[in-house]
């Protein structure tokens, strides 16, 4: 049970009414509350930490009380700076979804979520990821799109098990590097300028793999990307880019390319065009939907 106070209020005008519905609800229907199992979980810097009651017993307030019994966690559009540092005590947590709650920083302890399977934190405040993410092993994915304050994200890479990774609409300068697993990137509407390393993504896996550079500052594909395993969409629109290296040309799978509104001489867009069968600029109406 999780309730917030509204600006302006105090945390005791909600959840005191909050608790004596909780309290009137199952009685009403001749139910039982184990209030020894419940507990109260505190969020915030300047957080009071105040102390409530159910039932006529007071209410645990240590995050401790749910490391055994908390696998999903999710918070909105709730005004939430910081987390507490004892959230790394969550060893069970398999899903952490914080959206849209001015998240500015993580704790180092975010670390110690040994379970983690997905951390979504779009719609944020963030400007720098903390090292320890890089303990989160059994991590698959990873949304951070709409932090337009995030410059880089290079704690995350090495992590064995990302297949998923959205930071659109942030401020990446540099590519992530050495995921092996991973499928789907998208990374448009950032301030990429090359695409060095990209041989590293998704390299132990034969997947499909679909990756998004549209809206960047690239001026150039490293030759490189012809290792990339099972490439079959890549959508390098709106970027900088003279030439296409020739490699590109030779990846049988890559199956959908997008190089719109880019300074490509001639020469190149009459070899994309044969290749891919595709027209030199966008059709003014189209069914498909592109990734921002």
């Amino acid at each position: 049970f999780v309730s917030f106070p509204s600006s302006g209020d105090e945390p005791t005008t909600v959840m005191e009414p909050s608790l004596l519905c909780l309290e009137r609800w199952p009685r009403e229907w001749q139910l039982s509350v184990a209030a020894n199992k419940s507990s109260v979980l505190h969020f915030g810097k300047h957080n009071p930490r105040l102390s409530y009651r159910l039932l006529g017993q007071e209410l645990p307030i240590e995050i401790e009380c749910f490391n055994s019994s908390l696998i999903h966690l999710s918070i909105y559009d709730t005004e939430i700076p910081y987390l507490p540092e004892q959230i790394g005590k969550l060893k069970n947590l398999q899903d952490l979804i914080l959206s849209n709650i001015g998240l500015k920083a993580l704790p180092d302890s975010i670390g110690d979520l040994s379970s983690l399977i997905q951390l979504n934190l779009p719609d944020n405040k963030l400007t720098v990821l903390p090292n320890t993410i890089t303990k989160l092993r059994f991590l698959k994915q990873i949304i951070l799109k709409n932090n337009p304050y995030l410059h880089a994200i290079q704690p995350i890479n090495g992590l064995p098990s990302v297949t998923i990774l959205d930071v659109r609409h942030c401020s990446i300068k540099d590519l992530p590097q050495n995921l092996p697993q991973l499928t789907d990137l998208y990374l448009s509407n950032n301030t990429l300028k090359s695409l060095i390393g990209i041989e590293t993504l998704g390299n132990g896996t034969k997947n499909k793999k679909s990756f998004y550079f549209n809206s960047n500052r690239i001026k150039s594909v490293s030759p490189q990307i012809r290792f990339v395993r099972n490439l079959a969409r890549l959508n390098l629109a709106n970027n900088q880019l003279n030439d296409l290296p020739s490699d590109i040309y030779d990846m049988p799978t890559l199956r959908e390319l997008c190089i719109f509104d880019n300074p490509l001489n001639n020469d190149t867009l009459k070899k994309v065009q044969v290749r891919f069968k595709c027209p030199a600029r966008p059709r003014a109406k189209s069914s498909k939907k592109s990734v921002q």
